[in-house]
């Protein structure tokens, strides 16, 4: 079942993250440049029945994933973390989940994608039509996307683990195990790559000081 087949956009508390290493905003395009590499180590699922992708257009499309990132999350490294370990988790970055339509089987009836309810990267429940527009607009389903995240936090499921239910299942009960899957998975990103984002941030903070100096 897709973390996101409940989704429901909350915007009832906002969700406020404490402090770690990758917390200050960076430069989206330097951001962008790491996210791509992170991308370019990270397994990514093999096309469906009819759906091909060359080496080339494959890192085409993780580079355009790594900068819609970026850009939505506003150079916020932990808010472009969040994007990508969600994308991963939902559908590992898979050709057809990007792009659209979601391949569903022979004859079109398998249960991928919660039956055809699911659209975009992250697996949106918000309609066909406007799923339509997410799937032809990567940046729109990562803000629909990152705001039910930040902002669907349930009041009555107030644990850390499960600050992502609103989102996973629209109540506590029908999204504790994705919340937790995904605070889990989100987690290990962070811990993998924090240091490297990190110091990408530095080094683009002292260049960004050295260019002001020389002016």
């Amino acid at each position: 079942m897709s973390l996101a087949k409940y989704f429901r956009l909350f915007a009832i508390f906002a969700l406020v993250f404490g402090p770690t290493p990758v917390a200050r905003a960076a430069e989206p395009r330097a951001l962008a440049d790491t996210l791509y590499e992170i991308l370019l180590n990270t397994p990514v699922a093999a096309p469906p029945p009819g759906w091909s992708e060359t080496e080339d257009e494959l890192h085409a499309r993780l580079r355009s994933i790594a900068e819609d990132a970026a850009a939505v999350a506003k150079g916020k490294p932990e808010d472009a973390l969040l994007l990508l370990a969600v994308d991963h988790h939902e559908s590992a970055f898979g050709v057809d989940v990007d792009r659209g339509p979601c391949y569903r089987g022979p004859d079109g009836n398998s249960s991928r994608c919660d039956s055809g309810n699911a659209y975009c990267p992250l697996q949106l429940h918000i309609g066909a039509e406007r799923g339509a527009q997410a799937f032809a607009d990567r940046r729109m389903c990562f803000r629909i996307g990152l705001a039910g995240l930040k902002h669907g936090r349930i009041a009555d499921c107030p644990s850390d683990d499960m600050q992502f239910a609103g989102y996973a299942g629209g109540s506590c009960s029908r999204g504790a195990k994705g919340s937790r899957e995904l605070v889990a998975f989100w987690g290990q990103w962070k811990q993998r790559y924090a240091a490297e984002l990190a110091r990408e941030q530095a080094e683009d903070e002292a260049a960004a000081k050295d260019k002001v100096a020389d002016r």
